[in-house]
């Protein structure tokens, strides 16, 4: 497969306003911590026009962001005495909310960061969405969810025998057949939205120093 760059893949003007978003991603200052690993590599992917490949980056970093956003301000809320019991505190809350096999949810992490308000109810509302249409999906493979939402899941393939519900059977079975088209026009036609709602989030909540 010969790889296409951004400016073969989309117009013009979107090809613009993509490379703006991994300007932006890339001058968000970011203090030692994961985030500027996968900021790197979504500018990166955005660059080479592999726009799929960039949304489920951002969405992880979303995920980290918040996460990290929670520790700082559970940390620093403690009040601690001085640089070395800061750090202490932030690895305790960290391993804390990213738990030995299972932490807190986005969802969790989300309420608490309205409650504390760091975010606002519409930024909440937003970033759930995100993670939920998009982050879930993706990283499990379950493309059904986000190109065929209204047949996906709504048992349509259970052991029935009358006729309307063999034929909406039928109609579902070709569906996979389809994915590939769909998820690609999905991702293309929906990239620069998510993509810009995202780092919009991040611009407006900087992850705070935590250090000299």
């Amino acid at each position: 497969m010969v790889r296409r760059g951004l400016d073969k893949r989309v117009k013009k003007s979107e090809a613009s306003r993509l490379r703006a978003i991994a300007l932006a991603l890339s001058e968000l200052r970011i203090e030692g911590r994961a985030s500027r690993i996968y900021i790197n590599e979504i500018a990166e992917c955005i660059e080479n026009g592999l726009l799929l490949s960039a949304i489920v980056l951002a969405t992880i970093l979303l995920e980290i962001w918040v996460r990290d956003l929670l520790v700082i301000r559970m940390a620093t809320g403690e009040e601690p005495k001085g640089n070395q019991e800061l750090q202490y505190l932030l690895t305790k809350i960290d391993r804390q909310i990213e738990g030995a096999s299972r932490g807190e949810s986005f969802a969790d992490i989300g309420r608490e960061l309205l409650r504390l308000d760091v975010i606002q109810k519409e930024e909440h509302d937003q970033i759930l969405n995100i993670y939920k249409n998009f982050r879930i999906p993706l990283l499990h493979g379950t493309t059904g969810r986000i190109v065929d939402r209204e047949c996906h899941g709504a048992g349509l393939l259970e052991s029935t025998h009358t006729g309307v519900d063999m034929a909406l059977a039928a109609i579902f079975g070709r569906v996979p057949h389809r994915r590939a088209n769909d998820l690609e026009d999905l991702v293309f036609n929906s990239a620069l939205n998510i993509l810009t709602d995202i780092v919009n989030f991040l611009g407006a909540h900087p992850i705070p120093r935590t250090g000299r």
